[in-house]
């Protein structure tokens, strides 16, 4: 099925209801009881879908991010961390780099070894001087989460079983079971 051509038209036909603004659904209320509308539905707050859901706000795009996950596991699976120079850069765009400046520990080099011997790959020289950023992903996913809450975007959590449907008579929308 080809996914790519719902992602424009997405919810456009559902209405907003400014009193969800938070980021999880209240207890006993499904997802599913209310009607929401925006411009763009974001499957995943991992950093991939807060990244994107910041870019798109930057812009004047509204979106709402449902995560299958609770905030508390998102903020605390503990992942790799290393970030290239253009994430970095977009960060920054996005005014969110502040702790990956602050904590964030810049690898230049690279140690490699191979049958006891020992080589160091010089990474600025070969990036054209650009660095890789070690700072745990986490760690980015609650700079990120904090961004987005604080500006009142949609971020919505424990939202499982999330399907696109298609529909002769309403359009686009997203199911939750």
């Amino acid at each position: 099925m080809n996914q790519s051509k719902y992602i424009v038209p997405l919810l456009q036909r559902l209405s907003l209801d400014e009193s969800s603004n938070h980021a999880s659904i209240e207890e006993g209320k499904s997802i599913s009881s209310h009607i929401h509308r925006t411009q763009v539905a974001i499957i995943g707050a991992g950093p991939a879908g807060l990244m994107l859901g910041a870019l798109l706000s930057r812009s004047g795009i509204d979106s709402i991010i449902f995560e299958r996950h609770s905030q508390s596991y998102v903020e605390s699976n503990i992942r790799a961390g290393v970030i290239e120079q253009s994430t970095v850069d977009l960060l920054d765009h996005i005014d969110t780099a502040e702790n990956v400046f602050r904590k964030g520990y810049i690898q230049r080099n690279i140690l490699l070894q191979f049958d006891g011997e020992r080589m160091c790959l010089p990474l600025t020289d070969m990036t054209q001087g650009k660095m890789e950023t070690v700072y745990g992903q986490h760690y980015l996913l609650q700079d990120l989460i904090k961004k987005r809450l604080s500006t009142k975007q949609r971020l919505w959590f424990d939202i499982g079983n999330i399907q696109i449907e298609q529909s002769d008579t309403t359009g686009q929308s997203i199911k939750s079971q």
